[in-house]
């Protein structure tokens, strides 16, 4: 019986975990991965090649040619039978072989595509490998990640998470950190947050009390180990074949057979004569040939850097008419950088010569961000990670400001606004849609003054921006509020002073515009989903 953590207070499980605010230490996490074992679904494939091996025969084809082989042998047409299993050995070892070497080849990138979660081990942030992560593990979750496993949370700042994969619910949950008592569906526990889902807004921390097989999703995959798969278009056309011809050759055997015995013929003689003729009219090479066919397929789509797992999908992809593809990473690099930054009017390329009101447009942005820099580089959000990466490469500090408050991120709010105390003074610092934050400024910054924010100038401010969204940049608008108190909250976000604009670049990946070409050009709908 699993443990009630919903009811139970954040520091008392906690307490119940073995663990504190600053995490585990490396050699306990050691310790507990050992004794839980690693964070992943099993996949349970016992006896995997054997399994592989009897795919081969399991056609409709094969198994005509195995039954005209013992007919063979029992006539006694030894010579026959030889060829007949030689064709069908051969057909099933090449079918074995590419499986085996496309599979090992998905494994190997299985292992490459390990996917990373940001946990707190011995009071610092770690980047690790989320089968790596431990029941105790304090996990930190922000908008877009993906929660690891089964975690209580214990902090939370407006946070959503997208639990559809797991309830059906399409809407975002708001979470929180208090107990609540009679929770029992997965629905009802809104201080929990699942494997596999998505944080859709704000932020949190949470200790981990479930992984691998012990999470909600753990237990979704024990009940659902194997799903029924359908045949492939050509799969279900070859047994059609092999039922038509057999119906066929059965009847016209027979038919042969009657109208030897009218003529007197001898039974057995007939009977040899009927069988010869049904041995002879079965295509025994076409299993083969079309085995054959297909693996060369096969083979010339490796040279293309495309697996496939199976040799009859060769068939069914080319006659995809529809190709959805994801943009971030796929079509582009997601590899966003600040390519220039506007302010007082103009316009700068990044670099250490960068003005100082241009400076000001990377602060805030480098403020107003949740990555931070390790050891293996920037971990974060890439548009964040490039304002951050802009502002240390333009010299930008941000040393002694102390973070009090953030008002996230979203889709319906478009914009991100965070408080920082500072010499016994706050600031609100604000970064989003340029359009969005132009909305909640009455002022601009010019030069060493700061002016009112009239229509003209925010006409001015947007055609500048049109301007840079047709040279296919992205562009964030940065506002500054000072003077503001501790209480600071969503209904505050208005009298900010514009400071600029950043604009950054995630350039298409090389060979993503002929690609698209050439689908459209060979009649395939290609779809971005974003």
């Amino acid at each position: 019986m699993r443990m009630d953590y919903t009811s139970m207070a954040a520091q008392a499980v906690l307490e119940k975990m073995g663990t504190t605010a600053k995490g585990l230490s490396p050699a306990e996490a050691e310790r507990r991965l050992s004794m839980h074992g690693a964070n992943e679904i099993r996949h349970y494939d016992k006896h995997k090649l054997l399994k592989m091996a009897a795919r081969q025969f399991n056609n409709p084809l094969v198994m005509i040619l195995i039954a005209a082989t013992a007919v063979s042998l029992f006539i006694g047409n030894k010579a026959d039978s030889a060829i007949i299993i030689a064709i069908v050995v051969l057909n099933s070892a090449l079918g074995f072989t590419q499986e085996y070497k496309t599979d090992r080849a998905i494994e190997a990138l299985r292992k490459m595509a390990t996917p990373y979660a940001l946990a707190m081990r011995g009071g610092k942030q770690v980047r690790i490998e989320t089968r790596l992560i431990v029941p105790g593990d304090i996990i930190l979750l922000s908008e877009g990640s993906l929660v690891p496993a089964d975690a209580r949370i214990v902090q939370a700042d407006d946070f959503y998470v997208d639990e559809s994969m797991l309830t059906g619910e399409s809407n975002a949950v708001h979470k929180n950190s208090g107990a609540i008592a009679n929770a029992g569906l997965a629905s009802e526990r809104l201080n929990m947050c699942f494997m596999g889902s998505l944080v859709t807004r704000g932020s949190a921390r949470a200790v981990v009390v479930a992984t691998g097989m012990g999470t909600e999703m753990g237990g979704i995959a024990d009940l659902v180990q194997e799903t029924k798969k359908d045949d492939t278009p050509l799969q279900k056309k070859l047994a059609l074949l092999s039922r038509n011809l057999s119906i066929i050759v059965v009847f016209i055997s027979i038919v042969l057979f009657v109208l030897g015995m009218m003529r007197g013929i001898e039974t057995s003689e007939m009977f040899l004569i009927s069988v010869s003729m049904a041995v002879a009219a079965i295509p025994s090479a076409l299993p083969a040939i079309v085995t054959l066919a297909l693996a060369l397929g096969t083979q010339r789509m490796v040279k293309k850097n495309a697996l496939v797992k199976k040799l009859p999908i060769v068939e069914t992809l080319g006659s995809a008419t529809v190709i959805c593809s994801d943009k971030t990473g796929t079509i582009t690099e997601n590899r966003m950088s600040v390519d220039k930054v506007f302010a007082d009017g103009k316009l700068e390329a990044v670099g250490p010569s960068l003005g100082l009101r241009h400076k000001q447009v990377l602060k805030v942005g480098a403020l107003c961000n949740n990555s931070f820099e390790t050891e293996e580089g920037m971990v974060g959000d890439p548009t964040e990670n490039a304002l951050l990466e802009a502002s240390i490469k333009a010299g930008v500090r941000i040393d002694g400001y102390t973070r009090i408050k953030e008002i996230s991120f979203s889709s319906e709010r478009k914009m991100m606004t965070v408080v920082y105390g500072r010499a016994g003074a706050l600031k609100a610092y604000m970064k989003g849609a340029p359009e969005v934050v132009m909305e909640r400024c009455t002022h601009l910054r010019t030069g060493k003054n700061v002016e009112r924010l009239t229509l003209q100038r925010r006409r001015e401010i947007t055609r500048e921006l049109h301007a840079l969204n047709s040279g296919a940049l992205r562009v964030l608008g940065m506002a500054v509020k000072e003077k503001i108190n501790a209480g600071f909250s969503e209904k505050d976000e208005h009298g900010f002073v514009f400071v600029g604009m950043a604009a950054m670049r995630d350039p298409p990946r090389e060979g993503a515009i002929d690609a698209i070409a050439r689908c459209k050009d060979a009649g395939i709908k290609v779809i971005m989903i974003t």
